[in-house]
C-alpha cells in the first residue's frame, strides 16, 4: 500500500498502523482508554479521563530478568524520563522495560494523532514505543506517573514466557474477583478489552498494578520485579481521581449556593458568590481540557 504524503506522522516520521487503516478506510476497533493495534502483540491504549464526571472512570512469576530492553530503543531516555521513572519507584527492570521502549512524554501540542482516538497514551510493542500525554497543570502530575507505569507493565507483561502468563492470570482472576461489583477499575478493563478478550489478562495487569491497594501477595511479588514500591503510583491515581471528583461536587454546591443568594441575597453576596464559582468553574474546565486532548 502507498502511503500518502499528508498522513500524520509521528517525530520519527513513522506513520501509526492505525492512521493508515483509517485512511484506507478500514475501521480499527473501539478502545476507549488506550489504543494501538500491533500486529504482533495485543495493543493496549490507555487512559482518558472523565474529569467532569462526579466519580472519574478510569492509564511475571518468574521474569525473564536476562530481558535487556526492546531493540527498537536507539536514543537515551531524557531527563523528565528518568526523573518519572525514578517517581514511580521502577525497579532496574521496569527501567528496563520502560526505557527499551523509547518513552516519550508529550504536551498538547505534541501528543494528538501519536495515539489511536480516545487513547492518553499508548504502547506499541511491533516498534518498541511507550507514548503518554502529559497535562501542563501540575495537579494532574499524578495522572502522568500512573499512565506511565501502566504503560511499562504491559512491556513487563509481554516479557513474561507463557507458562509464567498462566500463572498470573490465575492470580489476576483471583484478585479482581475480590473487587466491589461496582469499583470503576473492572468498567474500566472491560472498557479496554472491548471485543479483544485476548489481551484481558495484560489490561488487568495494568490496571490492577496502577490502581488496587490490596492484591495476592505471590501477585505483589510479581510487581515487585518492576516496583520498588506499587504503592506509590496507586496513590498518586487515588490523589488524582479523588482532585477531579472533589473539584466536580464542590462546582455543583458552589452553584446551588449561587442560585439560592440570586433569590434571597445581596447584590454583593451574589457578586462574591459569582466570582467563587466562575473560578471553581475556570480550573475544572481547564482540567477536563487538558485531559480531553488525549482524545
Amino acid at each position: 500500500m502507498v502511503i500518502p504524503d499528508d498522513l500524520p506522522r509521528s517525530p520519527t516520521g513513522r506513520v501509526p498502523q492505525w492512521v493508515i487503516d483509517e485512511a484506507s478506510g478500514r475501521i480499527p476497533d473501539a478502545g476507549p482508554w488506550r489504543g494501538d493495534e500491533p500486529t504482533v502483540a495485543p495493543t493496549r491504549p490507555r487512559r482518558q479521563w472523565l474529569a467532569w464526571a462526579v466519580v472519574v472512570t478510569f492509564l511475571g512469576v518468574a521474569v525473564a530478568l536476562h530481558w535487556s530492553g526492546s531493540p527498537w530503543a536507539t536514543t537515551s531516555p531524557t531527563a523528565d524520563v528518568v526523573a518519572l521513572a525514578d517517581e514511580a519507584t521502577m525497579t532496574d527492570t521496569g527501567k528496563k522495560m520502560f526505557f527499551g521502549n523509547d518513552p516519550r512524554l508529550l504536551d498538547a501540542d505534541d501528543f494528538p494523532g501519536q495515539c489511536p482516538p480516545h487513547a492518553a497514551g499508548c504502547y506499541d510493542p511491533a516498534v518498541g514505543s511507550i507514548v503518554v500525554y502529559q497535562p501542563a497543570d501540575e495537579r494532574l502530575h499524578g495522572w502522568v506517573v500512573t499512565a506511565a507505569t501502566h504503560e511499562m507493565l504491559h512491556a513487563a507483561y509481554d516479557s513474561l514466557s507463557p507458562s509464567d502468563r498462566d500463572a498470573v492470570a490465575a492470580l489476576l482472576a483471583a484478585t479482581v474477583a475480590t473487587l466491589s461489583p461496582d469499583d470503576p477499575t473492572l468498567a474500566q478493563i472491560d472498557a479496554s478489552v472491548g471485543d479483544r478478550e485476548q489481551i484481558r489478562t495484560t489490561e488487568q495487569f495494568a490496571y490492577i498494578g496502577t490502581q488496587v491497594t490490596q492484591v495476592d501477595p505471590r501477585l505483589e511479588d510479581v510487581y515487585a520485579r518492576f516496583l520498588d514500591d506499587r504503592q506509590v503510583v496507586v496513590d498518586a491515581y487515588t490523589t488524582t481521581t479523588t482532585l477531579l471528583s472533589d473539584m466536580a461536587i464542590q462546582l455543583i454546591a458552589q452553584q446551588q449556593i449561587l442560585v439560592y443568594m440570586e433569590a434571597e441575597g445581596s447584590a454583593a453576596d451574589i457578586a462574591a458568590q459569582r466570582t467563587v464559582v466562575d473560578s471553581l468553574s475556570a480550573d475544572v474546565t481547564l482540567l477536563r481540557d487538558q485531559l480531553a486532548v488525549a482524545g
